[in-house]
């Protein structure tokens, strides 16, 4: 079943794949065609089912924290075992598992809060004593398998967002930079405009009817995503290919997982994440989760204090549809970026515009509000400050309606930066992320990310009262110097590893073209007919020899030579 295309067409589809060829946008085409239904599906379910949860206890954040609080905690938990099943796995079964799991959960999940909403166990919101239980019992459910089947598109994200743009792509930087950005738009896209339409369901029809036609729609869905998915897999020659995952240890660990399959998930847990901490990317991916700890965002937090601010629904609206834009905007710059300074490069300008977008809009508002807040300032403002209407406004340290607008407009243009640091690192750990590791580093990546928005969460717990937000807002850009600190420090360690290979190649000149006439030797004693086991020997001395030279690029040199020097022979 896995071959279903014809062996003629299977291999003049691989022939010519190509990126820029016919086929290879044809296969893009249905990659991203498939992100997008499953992408859409997972936005509007969780952005609706927070809105029915306030809908229903208006007077309470309670049951919409602990959503949010579900839901990263599986993100956490269970992100970087995804991502080792999906290195372990072959790539159309491990990611149409994935699929699987999301939709069908979300068909769950909506299936269930139909019928807390239906009427059927009471009032929505106030059940009957009889059924109360049962009713708990559903709203409970609901949100354990809509939380849950974030694992699913956490696994969607690793699986045909970061591995098959890599497969296809190859070393063409060029065609990897203008799918990462399409993936990314496809995702800002979804995110902006799948609550619209759930808002519009919600209001024009009924919350009932909202979540019952999200659930449906994960449920047909599905067919067409796979179908996609299926056809993408099979017309690429790339991602069709066997997977280099050593067959025995699949075996064994099949073997072990079903024996003991708790102990081999802690095992797998802990396995990721010693793979993660070994990786040369390890502070830019730190600096990227860094950024997910902030409440200078456009989410809930961020929201809610505007509005104590001063600012409508419908002003709070419109920056936030702007902020999309901006975001949109990175994706369409983004691969002239990368392809005129580097991913480097682009991602330091990209997290050092960030910063200072952010600098410019929070510094006036954490000027103003400290006056009140610290008695000495406050008093020596007092003496000055005539711009306050009233002694309430000024004893409550709320910021003027200007002050605020520079602060949104602040977080709306640090949106670009954001978003081209994101898809920067991106290609870098594509690049530089071995491919049986991607989905390893990928998937303990998002559990950082998810950790952080966490703790953002709960900062925000603890810190609840309004006239307190500038020190969540100072925390934040604290944070977002620290990631911009970790991110200079990753370029002088590359600039400083690159000066270090540089006097090593002029120093070890000469060992390197003693260590090429040794292998050489080697080879012509062991390159007579008939004599392949000779030849295996001598292929492992030339290894030998060259893991033990100490610098990294004379040892790709010689590893080049001894291979080449390995294929004249056989021949």
């Amino acid at each position: 079943m896995y071959h279903s295309v014809s062996s003629y067409e299977s291999e003049s589809l691989g022939e010519s794949d190509a990126p820029g060829s016919a086929i290879f946008r044809r296969i893009n085409l249905s990659l991203m065609s498939s992100y997008f239904l499953a992408a859409w599906a997972w936005r509007g379910m969780e952005f609706t089912i927070a809105l029915v949860l306030i809908d229903l206890y208006p007077d309470s954040l309670l049951l919409v924290s602990i959503y949010g609080v579900l839901d990263n905690a599986v993100r956490v938990t269970l992100g970087g075992v995804i991502g080792s099943y999906l290195d372990r796995a072959e790539r159309w079964p491990g990611a149409r598992n994935c699929y699987m799991l999301q939709n069908g959960l979300i068909f769950g999940a909506g299936a269930g809060m139909s019928v807390v909403l239906s009427g059927v166990l009471g009032e929505p919101g106030t059940p009957t004593e009889d059924m109360k239980w049962l009713y708990w019992l559903l709203v409970g459910s609901s949100l354990m398998l809509s939380s849950a089947s974030s694992i699913g598109s956490t696994g969607i994200m690793i699986a045909v967002e970061k591995r098959m743009p890599k497969l296809l792509c190859g070393e063409n930087s060029q065609a990897l930079s203008q799918m990462n950005a399409s993936f990314r738009a496809i995702d800002l896209i979804c995110l902006l405009a799948s609550p619209i339409l759930s808002g519009c369901l919600m209001t024009y029809l009924s919350p009932a009817s909202a979540v019952m036609v999200l659930g449906v729609y994960g449920l047909l869905a599905w067919a067409p995503e796979l179908w996609l998915l299926r056809w993408a897999c099979h017309a690429s020659s790339k991602l069709s290919a066997p997977s280099t995952t050593n067959k025995e240890a699949e075996q064994q660990g099949g073997t072990a997982t079903r024996s003991n399959g708790l102990r081999m998930a802690l095992i797998s847990l802990y396995s990721s994440w010693v793979v993660y901490c070994g990786q040369d990317v390890l502070l830019p991916n730190i600096a990227l989760g860094l950024l997910y700890m902030t409440v200078l965002s456009l989410g809930f937090l961020m929201t809610s204090y505007l509005k104590w601010c001063g600012l409508t629904e419908a002003e709070v609206s419109l920056y936030r549809g702007v902020g999309a834009l901006t975001g949109l905007l990175a994706t369409l710059i983004f691969p002239a970026m990368s392809r005129k300074i580097g991913n480097v490069r682009t991602g330091l300008l990209g997290i050092s515009y960030q910063l200072l977008a952010l600098s410019i809009g929070v510094v006036p508002v954490l000027l103003y509000t400290m006056s009140w807040s610290v008695p000495s300032l406050g008093g020596s403002l007092d003496q000055n400050s005539t711009s306050l209407s009233s002694e309430d406004e000024a004893s409550s340290g709320t910021p003027s309606l200007g002050v605020t607008r520079l602060l949104i407009s602040s977080v709306v243009a640090s949106r670009t930066g954001l978003w081209l640091y994101d898809m920067a690192v991106t290609q870098l750990v594509q690049d530089q992320v071995l491919p049986d590791e991607l989905g390893t580093v990928c998937g303990v990546q998002s559990s950082i990310q998810a950790g952080c928005e966490t703790l953002s969460f709960l900062a925000g717990v603890f810190l609840k009262d309004p006239s307190e937000f500038w020190t969540l807002m100072l925390g934040s850009l604290c944070v977002v110097s620290a990631a911009w600190l970790l991110y200079a420090i990753y370029m002088s360690r590359r600039r400083l590893g690159g000066s270090l290979s540089e006097c090593g190649v002029d120093n070890t000149s000469q060992s390197r073209q003693q260590h090429d006439e040794e292998c050489k030797g080697l080879l012509s004693q062991h390159s007579s007919p008939g004599r392949d086991s000779q030849i295996s020997l001598a292929e492992q001395e030339v290894q030998e020899r060259t893991l033990s030279i100490s610098d990294p690029r004379p040892l790709l040199a010689d590893e080049i030579n001894d291979n080449k020097v390995l294929e004249i022979t056989r021949s």
